[in-house]
């Protein structure tokens, strides 16, 4: 959408944005839909799983995108073995 940082910044679109990672982040859609929650919550609680991880620093720019960051540590409950193992597939 026109209001995303994807929309307004090239170097984004032009260099980090390959077909190989569009082949991943389609394939955490499904994963994430499975369990209820969005892509963001599920990256976010995939993070504060990993005991290497000591914080997450998340950006926003709306309250609404606040809010829906929150909910990620409701989500790192319903990261089961099998979701973990699917995520460790997708991004090993």
């Amino acid at each position: 959408p026109p209001d995303t940082r994807l929309a307004q910044i090239d170097w984004l679109r032009e260099g980090v944005l390959t077909e190989e990672r569009l082949a991943k982040v389609r394939a955490f859609k499904p994963l994430a839909d499975d369990l209820s929650i969005s892509r963001a919550q599920l990256a976010l609680a995939w993070v504060l799983r990993r005991p290497e991880v000591s914080s997450v620093i998340t950006g926003a720019t709306r309250p609404a995108q606040l809010e829906s960051n929150l909910k990620a540590l409701d989500a790192v409950a319903k990261l089961n073995e099998d979701a973990l193992k699917k995520l460790d597939e997708i991004f090993p």
